[in-house]
């Protein structure tokens, strides 16, 4: 019998609960399926490619594992200002169950606490929603001197670091509290504020309690802001922020609290390495330098000055000289017979079993005898000490009184070496001129001592006084300055200092404007970028949210205690933000400017709710703002713009704050309503199978959200994150040529791109949460897991004649290009309401013995009774299913000889 197609079944919508047949359905709605598209065209599914690494190794971890940048930073809440203020916390749970290394927390000072003039920072566990009386095992922060420098407590808000004696360890989800606390007099007119925000994003885990000297009161309305590093911390290298420098050729990554450059080759191909920016322009020492002795000044001067403010007391002869010198003017010269310099007990000193970093250069006048170069004593044991024994042949690492490290070295009279002792994860390291002579595992306890001496032992029984010079000597506290081998430093240490290291930010925009010059924007600051050496922070640019370059302009919108303002400066002197340059965007309705984005000569400034327009007039005034449109959104990364072509031309598609997708092209906007009818287990096999709808979008994490258009397959790829989940897992794809709107699962990336590489071509890359770059639509796989793919038809209802068969076949015309010799696709079908499928059946396709243009693959599926509906599988690393059409096959009823009697 020649079977004959009865209906053919291109319902790619889904998730129609049909009470008539189908036979033809626009590809208009979102459809019960996961990891298939259409890829521009309509009646052909695809399963989708699957993503590849870029960089061969992980950008490395910077222990950042739980956080609330400033953002808008709208709220400032006083620490001591009044007695009803004796302490400020904030609730928060970590992601990672390990030890803390430091927190810091976003402060300034009004005028200058007096008295004591501390801050402390301790981690409470929970009681009833604020913090426990007392702090966690090791949990209270050593303390920070707000007059000390190099704590940087300033009028201005800026990070401050607090570190711990010893670690103390949290656990993954358990709800704790940060605790500020000041041993300032209590003063109205001077004390510290603690930078809060409650305007764009909410931070989910904890707000903000204070306490009066007795009670705790919490306070939902606000967040404080604040970082928590913990060793092997989730965030510490997600890629927050990807950028195509083009014109230097190069891709620009923000990973954790660093960025980091990848060059092209001349095809425009990545070449796989992530290479550390560092940022200069900072001034101010960092928070981890405790000691910093440059040894310069007049010659024969017995004054010895420390960078950080403390008192350093010279004994004997001890002195500038600057016939010797390493860097800078001068050095110290010891003779051996008496000289040595004193500084009083710090807690600076005391760092318990964290990190900590000792390093100096020394040259030689006499190296015979046992020769101290540092200790930190008590009278009993002696804390921490290095030096030189044996007759100049041993060098000796000691902490708590063990000796822990006794390598042979034997240094020349008359040279230059540089030392470093560094602990590091329990490990401590003694690198000459930059090379490990030795190491050993260590995780003794130096919280106890007396004094610090340099070129002294500190036992007047053994005296071990040094015989040479000492220069630039450094003390560390809670950081491995190295970690492996290292080229020593070649300039003297300085405080502007230079690091990759940037902040934690929800928000990171970019400006290339093909003169080789990038600017680079976060929450905290604007930095420049010329594609090598370091980036440097622009003086005088405003701190806002989201930065743009239009019309020989840049622009920054949303800017710190304004978040309704924008303000503007000529490109060719991006130094200078006049306050007579603002723009204002004012709707009093409480929203705040969420995104910016240029089309077709405009520049549109989105709040959650609105849309205004930014027109260019040239003077008096340059620019003019019209409000047009009440449809916002609430992420900034979700507006792309993509060239629809004919008469429509480019368009802007964003994700407005009602869970919808917008098209708007500059007067007129299109609202894509995403509608799933049902959502019910007796479509699907297993929980997983479940459909994903717009109105599964947690807009809690809106920050997160980011968008990309591939222009060569006509989509619009929003990653968001979905349900109770923190971080992003899934895309939606809007097909704009076809209007379909198709799930993806597996897509755990942080940032997205779509940048010029190979020959020119436009590639999709994406950052995820694990300091990897990924080539996405590359390889059969993600990253060596499965794809794996589902597509629901819609429930067909056989009300025509035409539908009700006998014998019933049905036809899977399908292709897959692959060198595996036999895929498979699994069909599963249903005849009524609210039944199991069937077994599913594997419908196999070999490249080997199949037509070049794919196959039909044939199922017996009998007669339809009430309803039919039909369910595809593919769960496999294996290449891209292609299904171009579902045919039904057979005779109606009353065709054949056996149906005379219902004809």
């Amino acid at each position: 019998m020649i079977k004959t197609p009865i209906s053919l079944i291109n319902d790619w919508s889904g998730g129609q609960d049909t009470k008539t047949p189908i036979i033809s359905m626009a590809l208009n709605k979102s459809p019960n399926m996961r990891n298939f598209h259409c890829a521009g065209v309509k009646e052909r599914l695809m399963k989708r490619g699957g993503f590849a690494k870029i960089n061969t190794g992980a950008v490395e971890s910077d222990n950042l594992d739980v956080y609330y940048p400033p953002g808008y930073q709208v709220a400032d809440y006083a620490l001591r200002d009044t007695a009803a203020r004796t302490a400020l916390s904030q609730g928060f749970k970590c992601n990672t169950s390990s030890t803390v290394i430091k927190i810091r927390l976003w402060l300034k000072k009004v005028g200058t606490p007096a008295g004591t003039d501390t801050i402390t920072a301790a981690i409470h566990a929970n009681s009833s929603g604020v913090p426990n009386a007392t702090a966690i095992t090791n949990g209270t922060a050593t303390a920070v001197d707000i007059s000390d420098t190099a704590t940087l407590v300033t009028t201005a808000y800026v990070w401050v670091t607090f570190t711990f004696a010893t670690n103390p360890t949290l656990v993954a989800g358990t709800q704790y509290h940060l605790v500020l606390t000041g041993a300032f007099d209590i003063d109205g007119t001077n004390y510290i504020y603690w930078g809060m925000d409650n305007y764009d994003v909410i931070y989910q885990d904890g707000s903000i309690s204070v306490n009066d000297g007795t009670t705790w009161v919490a306070n939902s309305t606000h967040n404080a802001c604040f970082e928590i590093y913990i060793t092997g911390g989730a965030k510490g290298n997600d890629g927050s922020a990807l950028f195509d420098f083009s014109s230097k050729s190069m891709y620009l990554g923000v990973f954790g609290t660093s960025i980091y450059k990848m060059d092209k080759n001349s095809s425009g191909t990545p070449d796989g390495t992530f290479d550390p920016i560092n940022i200069t322009g900072t001034t101010g020492w960092d928070t981890y330098t405790k000691l910093m002795l440059h040894m310069d000044g007049t010659d024969a001067s017995t004054t010895f000055t420390d960078e950080i403010g403390k008192t350093v007391t010279p004994v004997g002869n001890v002195q500038i000289d600057t016939a010797q010198k390493k860097f800078g003017t001068a050095s110290g010269l010891f003779d051996g017979t008496g000289d040595y310099l004193s500084l009083a007990d710090s807690d600076d000193w005391k760092v318990g079993t964290g990190d900590f970093t000792v390093d100096f250069w020394i040259r030689y006048n006499d190296k015979t005898g046992n020769q101290q170069y540092f200790a930190y004593i008590t009278s009993s044991p002696l804390n921490l000490r290095l030096s030189l024994e044996l007759g100049g042949t041993t060098i000796s690492v000691y902490t708590n009184g063990t000796n822990r490290l006794t390598p042979t070295w034997s240094p020349s009279d008359g040279t230059q070496y540089h030392i470093a002792l560094v602990r590091y994860s329990g490990t401590i390291t003694l690198y000459i001129d930059g090379v490990a002579l030795s190491s050993v595992a260590d995780t003794q306890d130096i919280s106890t001592g007396d004094a610090f001496y340099i070129g002294y032992r500190g036992d007047p029984a053994d005296q071990r006084y040094f015989n040479g010079w000492i220069d630039e000597f450094r003390f560390s506290k809670g950081i491995a300055r190295w970690t492996a081998n290292f080229t020593p430093p070649t300039a003297a240490y300085s405080n502007t200092q230079s690091s990759s290291t940037l902040t934690s930010s929800r928000y990171w925009t970019f400006g290339d404007w093909q003169s080789g010059t990038s600017l680079i924007n976060t929450d905290i600051g604007l930095y420049k970028y010329t594609g090598s050496g370091d980036a440097a922070v622009v003086s005088g640019a405003p701190l806002g949210k989201f930065f743009t370059i239009w019309r020989n302009y840049c622009f920054i919108f949303g800017i710190r205690g304004n978040a309704n303002q924008g303000r503007y400066s000529d490109l060719s002197d991006y130094t200078t933000w006049t306050a007579t340059n603002t723009l204002n965007f004012n709707t009093n309705d409480g929203d705040v400017v969420t995104g910016v984005r240029i089309l077709k000569g405009k520049m549109f400034v989105f709040k959650r709710y609105s849309v205004h327009r930014v027109s260019y007039l040239g003077s008096n005034p340059t620019f003019q703002v019209d409000p047009i449109l009440g449809v916002g959104t609430p992420s900034h990364y979700s507006i792309k713009e993509v060239d629809m072509g004919g008469d429509i031309g480019s368009v802007l598609i964003f994700l407005t704050t009602d869970k919808k997708l917008a098209i708007f092209d500059g007067y007129n906007i299109q609202v894509i309503s995403d509608v799933i009818t049902e959502e019910t287990n007796d479509l699907f096999a297993s929980a997983d199978d479940q459909p994903l709808s717009f109105a599964d979008i947690n807009l809690s994490y809106a920050d997160l959200f980011h968008a990309v258009v591939k222009h060569d397959t006509y989509e619009y790829i929003l990653y968001c994150v979905l349900g109770s989940d923190t971080v992003i897992n899934y895309a939606f794809v809007l097909d704009y040529r076809t209007g379909g709107i198709y799930p993806y699962d597996g897509q755990i990336f942080a940032s997205s791109l779509y940048g010029l590489s190979t020959s020119k071509a436009k590639i999709l890359y994406t950052a995820g949460y694990a300091g990897y770059m990924f080539q996405m639509e590359s390889g059969n796989s993600d990253n060596d897991s499965a794809i794996n793919a589902y597509w629901v038809s819609g429930k067909i209802k056989p009300s025509l004649a035409s539908l009700m068969n006998k014998m019933l076949q049905i036809g899977l015309h399908l292709k897959e290009i692959t060198s595996a010799s036999t895929i498979n696709l699994a069909l599963q079908y249903r005849l009524d309401w609210n039944v199991s499928w069937t077994t599913a059946e594997n419908h196999n396709f070999d490249h080997n013995d199949e037509l070049a243009f794919g196959k039909t693959s044939l199922s017996d599926i009998g007669t339809i009774d009430n309803m039919f509906q039909i369910k595809l599988k593919d769960n496999s690393t294996n290449p891209a299913p292609t299904i171009y059409g579902i045919d039904l096959y057979g005779v109606p009823l009353g065709l054949g000889s056996g149906d005379r009697a219902t004809a």
